[in-house]
C-alpha cells in the first residue's frame, strides 16, 4: 500500500533536513527499502552512505562555490545553501583547491622610523635612534 503524501513528504524533508535513516525508519515505522524508495521518487540525492552515488557538480554550481568560499563561506553554510550532505560539499571543495579556507592576507608591517625619516616625515629623535641602533 503506497504510503499517503503527507508521510512522503516528512519522509523527504526528514531525510534532506540530515536525519539518519536509522532515526527516519524507526519513527515512521517503515522499512530501509520503503523510504530509499519514496526518495528516489522525489528526485532526492542519495549522498550519505553507501546508498547511491553523489550527483556530480556542475560547472556552474562549481562556481557558486568558489565564489561563496572565498567570499569567507563555511563548508557548513555551502553545504545548506546547495542543499546537500557534507560529502559532497567536501568533494567540491577539494576539487576546487579549496577544502581549507585560504589565509587570510598578512598585516603589513608598519615602516620603520629610519624609513619613515629617509621620506621626511618628522620623527621622534628616541624613536630614529632605537631603530639605528644594534641591540
Amino acid at each position: 500500500m503506497p504510503l499517503p503524501d503527507d508521510v512522503q513528504a516528512a519522509l523527504v524533508d526528514a531525510y534532506v533536513a540530515g536525519e539518519s535513516v536509522s532515526a527516519i525508519v524507526t519513527a515512521h515505522q517503515i522499512g530501509r527499502a520503503t523510504l530509499y524508495k519514496v526518495l528516489r521518487e522525489h528526485g532526492v540525492e542519495l549522498g550519505r552512505g553507501f546508498h547511491g552515488r553523489a550527483k556530480e557538480w556542475t560547472a556552474a554550481e562549481l562556481e557558486q562555490v568558489r565564489a561563496m568560499r572565498l567570499g569567507g563561506a563555511s563548508k557548513e553554510r555551502i553545504r545548506v545553501a546547495f542543499g546537500t550532505d557534507q560529502v559532497r560539499a567536501d568533494r567540491a571543495l577539494r576539487q576546487l583547491g579549496l577544502d581549507r579556507m585560504p589565509a587570510p592576507e598578512p598585516e603589513p608591517e608598519p615602516p620603520s622610523a629610519l624609513d619613515l625619516a629617509a621620506r621626511g616625515v618628522p620623527v621622534d629623535r628616541a624613536e630614529l635612534l632605537k631603530a639605528i641602533k644594534p641591540r
